[in-house]
């Protein structure tokens, strides 16, 4: 009496459903292993980023794409911003980014006699940066933002140059400097 043996292709499906499930094991072993990174981060500075002189929050979707929001107070009022960096992944301790945002990006301040009139510009600035990670959960932010004055902002700061008596302690720059410190949430 013979024994039936199992065809060829029982044989390769038997194995080829190993092969799946063994794949699928490695793989979830691996995501284990896979660094985290911080999915939100929050920050305390001074810059347009940061609206002057206040706080920033940062979600990542992705590691790669920061989205932020901020508030602060730039001695003529209050600013806001909102923008999206790219950052290049190092796996270091420095990550560099690049972004646009819009929102407050230029705060004139003016006193004539008893009187002042503040004056904010709202509009877009692109950004280049650093992240200079410290200890994890905590990292500097360095950024370099160029800011595209809105037409309104320049044509008050012309006829306000005009009257007589006013003195500007300085002018609008082309660019500017932020920094902040971070911290993982």
């Amino acid at each position: 009496m013979t024994k039936n043996k199992p065809s060829y292709a029982i044989k390769y499906l038997a194995i080829s459903i190993l092969i799946m499930f063994s794949v699928k094991i490695i793989a979830q072993n691996s995501e284990v292993n896979k660094p985290k990174f911080p999915l939100y981060n929050c920050g305390f500075g001074a810059g347009l980023d940061y609206g002057g002189i206040g706080g920033r929050l940062t979600i990542l979707p992705v590691e790669e794409l920061q989205l932020f929001g901020s508030v602060g107070y730039n001695f003529a009022g209050v600013g806001f911003n909102a923008g999206t960096s790219f950052r290049i992944i190092t796996h270091k301790r420095i990550y560099p980014y690049c972004g646009i945002m819009y929102g407050y990006n230029a705060a004139m301040l003016v006193k004539i006699k008893n009187d002042t009139y503040n004056f904010i510009s709202y509009g877009p600035s692109i950004n280049i940066g650093l992240e200079w990670w410290l200890r994890r959960p905590r990292f500097l932010n360095l950024e370099i933002v160029v800011p595209f004055l809105s037409q309104n902002f320049q044509d008050d700061y012309q006829a306000i140059k005009k009257i007589p008596n006013i003195v500007f302690e300085t002018k609008p720059r082309k660019f500017l400097i932020s920094i902040g410190y971070h911290f993982v949430i």
